[in-house]
């Protein structure tokens, strides 16, 4: 489960995958733009995530019982 939870929550591959850097002119500065395709990226992350959740409590539920 630790594996798992690791490799889902590598939040550095995909902000560093999917970056998009837009240069504000007031602050001067670059700031991080998320792509749709990023926002995509996490919200299937939480999903996965989710079913794992789901998947370990039906499996301890059925281990118990």
């Amino acid at each position: 489960m630790k594996i798992l939870n690791k490799l889902i929550n590598n939040k550095v591959f995909i902000s560093e995958q999917y970056k998009e850097l837009v240069f504000s002119t007031k602050e001067g500065e670059f700031k991080e733009v998320k792509t749709e395709q990023q926002k995509d990226i996490k919200t299937q992350i939480k999903l996965i995530r989710m079913l794992l959740q789901i998947f370990y409590l039906i499996f301890l539920f059925c281990f118990i019982l």
